[in-house]
């Protein structure tokens, strides 16, 4: 299973590069592959705001994705892509901006032309590539904006469209982040969509592997804006990873893994091409301990939290109390459950840089 960040595509020429990657990293090493793939790279937002009334990002939107269709050459390909803007502006035009349901059936046209240009890419890099519709395949609940999806009859459909064309040779290509109802509404999936769509697929099919493709090299040890030293975490948990996604790490959403717990063991590795964090089932026992610390705001509070499993027993609960005090670091509190691969501090929000470098060099990597 190879998903394809948003951050990756910004044009045509992007396009074949990862349609090159795909082919020389895994269909020559003799992969059987299903991709999914995100919207081109800041087409989400442009969307949301043409839903708002904005003309400047819907003509954003539309000069991305035909320019990226002129560049791959083919007058049907250009054709297609501009038949799909058309059912994109006809839908801002005729619906209600306030209605979750178009809100969602917006949304999903930068996926569904996303998947077009892929397949187009794949072609051209010699690849047999066949572009599925995730409205037929992923089937959700009808939470607008937030779906969950039905595992069950999710899998009824790629047992019937999926897995035939894998047995053929053919690689499969699904846009991340959408559904529909069981009547047919288009849904969406909510942050980390695509993740979750591709960790769901994965899960259902039983791949071996995930690999969750972005422009970063992994997940870092801490918020590189704020602390210098970051370094790429080399392997997590999937407990890890959901409490690490809690408490605001990026490219982690609770959601993606939670298909994974349910089913077998598959190793996710998320990061570019060239470098990744490895996220298991659990744990060896050399990776036990403090393995990255992140933060969420509220207020003017930040909620620091130190992620890895067995952070939570009370002798590094005690020397971590100690090295803040060491460090002369005020704390307005500390949470630590047994149960949970975390330690969680309270800090007023103008020391947070200050708290972030202090348990990033001290804790994690002391």
């Amino acid at each position: 299973m190879v998903k394809i960040g948003g951050s990756l595509l910004k044009s045509g020429e992007s396009y074949l590069s990862v349609a090159e990657k795909i082919r020389e990293k895994f269909i020559e090493q003799g992969s059987r592959v299903v991709t999914v793939v995100s919207a081109m790279n800041g087409v989400t937002d442009d969307l949301i705001r043409s839903l708002a009334g904005s003309g400047s990002a819907l003509g954003r939107v539309v000069e991305k994705y035909t320019t990226a269709a002129e560049y791959l050459g083919r007058r049907r390909l250009k054709d297609r892509v501009e038949d799909e803007l058309r059912k994109l502006k006809l839908a801002l035009e005729v619906g209600h901006v306030h209605d979750p349901a178009l809100r969602d059936l917006v949304l999903s046209f930068g996926e569904k032309l996303s998947k077009i240009l892929l397949v187009e890419a794949l072609h051209h890099a010699g690849v047999m590539a066949v572009g599925l519709d995730a409205t037929e395949i992923i089937k959700t609940d009808a939470t607008h904006g937030n779906a969950l999806i039905k595992y069950r009859e999710t899998s009824v459909r790629l047992r019937n469209y999926v897995v035939p064309l894998l047995e053929e040779g053919a690689i499969p290509v699904i846009e991340g982040f959408i559904g529909s109802t069981s009547g047919g509404d288009v849904t969406t999936l909510g942050r980390g969509g695509s993740d979750y769509t591709a960790a769901a697929v994965a899960a259902l099919l039983r791949a071996l592997e995930v690999h969750i493709i972005t422009d970063v090299p992994g997940i870092m040890s801490a918020d590189p804006r704020y602390v210098k030293s970051a370094r790429v975490v080399p392997e997590m948990s999937y407990r890890e990873a959901i409490e690490a996604s809690l408490y605001g790490c990026k490219r982690l959403h609770p959601r993606t893994f939670h298909p994974l717990t349910l089913v077998h063991e598959c190793r996710v590795y998320v990061g570019s091409w060239r470098e990744s964090t490895l996220i298991t089932r659990v744990s060896s026992r050399c990776c036990r301990g403090p393995k990255l610390v992140t933060f969420k705001l509220k207020g003017r509070y930040a909620y620091v939290a130190l992620v890895g499993d067995g952070v939570s027993e009370h002798g590094l609960v005690s020397k971590v109390v100690d090295l803040l005090k060491y460090a002369g670091l005020q704390y307005d509190g500390i949470y630590a459950f047994m149960s949970r691969p975390s330690i969680v501090l309270m800090f007023e929000e103008q020391v947070l840089g200050r708290a972030l470098n202090t348990l990033h060099d001290l804790v994690v990597e002391g």
